[in-house]
């Protein structure tokens, strides 16, 4: 079995439903989103395929509802997966580091690919002929879908402490976000620097993990 980490982001229709105003005060400045974050563990192969989450989503379901306080909307059948993705757009992350120094920790990070680390990536795959046709696969929303989750140490406890926890790491994340995407160092930015870690990651901040058993 393998880990992965499965969000979910209300939708637009169910924050105007639930009226859901405290979604519009996060800003760009703020590292955490609105959105919760549930470990998995799935079967140990290459690709994560559907029927690997559908066993998951009744329980997911059922916590959003009542997190959400979504009982005062619908008389919900936590089975109704269409329902869900009405009210929910999921990510799903399979790459999970620890670099919490092996303590046991719910702090995290996501590093989410911006604009800038999307052009070097398609600067790369240009330069190597690997660009895939239509470059499709090179849309900000796919390379999301491709972001990092870090395990921090537990002593990170609010994004004031996090900025130095930044700073001192950055390098050694970026040159590990770089080595799974192109491990030829001939092909990675000029500067390896912290200036170029904020350019390339959007970070997200969490301090809340559920842990799911194995789905049935």
């Amino acid at each position: 079995m393998k880990s992965l980490i499965l969000q979910t982001h209300p939708s637009y229709e169910l924050r105007h439903a639930a009226n859901l105003d405290l979604l519009n005060n996060f800003t760009p400045q703020n590292f955490t989103t609105p959105c919760n974050n549930y470990l998995l563990a799935i079967p140990n192969h290459q690709k994560v395929i559907s029927m690997d989450l559908e066993g998951y989503l009744p329980t997911i379901f059922e916590h959003e509802a009542n997190h959400w306080q979504m009982g005062k909307m619908f008389n919900t059948d936590y089975d109704d997966l269409h329902l869900f993705y009405d009210c929910f757009s999921v990510n799903v992350f399979d790459r999970i580091y620890d670099f919490s120094n092996k303590k046991t920790t719910s702090y995290y990070i996501i590093l989410k690919p911006t604009t800038g680390f999307q052009t070097w990536i398609t600067q790369t795959l240009t330069a190597k002929k690997t660009l895939p046709a239509g470059s499709a696969l090179l849309t900000l929303e796919s390379l999301e879908s491709l972001a990092g989750v870090y395990y921090i140490p537990p002593t990170i406890t609010n994004e004031p402490l996090l900025f130095p926890y930044l700073e001192e790491h950055a390098i050694k994340l970026l040159t590990n976000e770089l080595k799974h995407f192109e491990k030829n160092k001939k092909y990675w930015p000029q500067s390896i620097s912290n200036d170029t870690f904020h350019d390339f990651f959007k970070v997200e901040y969490h301090n809340t993990l559920v842990k799911l058993n194995s789905a049935a």
